[in-house]
């Protein structure tokens, strides 16, 4: 059995475009089984047969699912695809792809523009566990972004991969007190649950099926579970964090960081930075003449208050 995993997670949601979160409780009950998680899905009535791509109908066919996709609505579509898959020739094995390895950091792949591999520890932190779940996911994806398979991360991009994997309690405490005052409204949101903890704490109970008291920052980290790091370079190297949330369980949540301050929160694979502080456009000298001014100001204040008293 396949151990449940973010990747083979998306493996079936690509395969059926059944929502993720659907797909991963399907996993999970299935035991880490990709064609019976695809089995438990058409017999809950979630897949489509309009929806399918080839490799999912031979997944159907071989598992014996006929029956749950011939009462639906696209019964001779479902018959047309099932011909199309029977003659179908062998799909050709993938090539492989480039590797590489890191002393500390282990050893990745190149998948689709990403050095990627796949970590354990998040549940050390983010310790939320969904009402369906057995269990807090540990897993999560440690990534680079990148065009180049011939080319390794940078030493400035490893050294901040190295920092959050490193110091994940750390990083949790920037992130959840980020979170927290965007809650209660000392930092500015960009979304949603700004300024509404009233809200949010509804909804991380409706995910945890028990209430889960938010009375401080550091609470909000039993609401979250690390899926994904990813280290990226524009005009600075800077790490996007990728959450489930039990607050914002669509959408997820997104939050960038240099590993010493938290850049932007919003939704995952949508969050923008902080619009950074205006940068003054004045010179030295011209701030050297403001002050020479102010000074005489006050001389001469000084002055005529000396000439009343007099």
């Amino acid at each position: 059995m396949a151990e449940v995993t973010e990747e083979l997670v998306q493996k079936i949601h690509l395969l059926t475009s059944v929502a993720a979160d659907k797909c991963r409780t399907a996993f999970e009950q299935s035991g880490g089984d990709i064609d019976r998680a695809v089995l438990l899905l058409a017999e809950a009535g979630e897949i489509k047969a309009d929806t399918l791509g080839l490799d999912a109908v031979k997944v159907a066919l071989k598992g014996g699912a006929m029956s749950s996709f011939l009462n639906g609505p696209h019964a001779n579509l479902f018959l047309e695809m099932a011909a199309m898959a029977a003659k179908q020739p062998p799909s050709m094995p993938p090539p492989e792809s480039e590797k590489w390895h890191h002393p500390e950091l282990g050893t990745f792949e190149f998948v689709g523009y990403q050095w990627q591999r796949t970590m354990r520890g998040g549940s050390k932190v983010f310790s939320f566990k969904p009402v369906y779940s057995s269990k807090v996911r540990d897993t999560f994806r440690l990534a680079f972004a990148s065009t180049d398979p011939k080319m390794p991360p940078s030493q400035e991009e490893i050294a901040l991969a190295q920092k959050i994997i490193g110091g994940l309690e750390t990083i949790g405490g920037l992130v959840s007190r980020a979170l927290w005052d965007e809650f209660i409204g000392d930092r500015k949101s960009r979304v949603w649950w700004g300024r509404n903890l009233m809200d949010v704490e509804r909804m991380v109970a409706d995910q945890a099926g028990v209430k889960i008291p938010l009375n401080e920052a550091r609470d909000v980290l039993k609401a979250l579970n690390l899926s994904e790091v990813v280290i990226r370079r524009e005009t600075q190297v800077f790490a996007e964090l990728s959450f489930y949330a039990a607050f914002e369980d669509e959408h997820g949540v997104g939050v960038l960081t240099d590993g010493e301050r938290i850049l932007g929160v919003g939704f995952e694979n949508d969050v923008v930075a902080d619009e950074a502080p205006p940068q003054s456009t004045a010179s030295v000298e011209d701030v050297l003449e403001k002050l020479r001014q102010a000074y005489e100001n006050k001389d001469q204040g000084e002055g005529k208050s000396g000439s009343l008293q007099g």
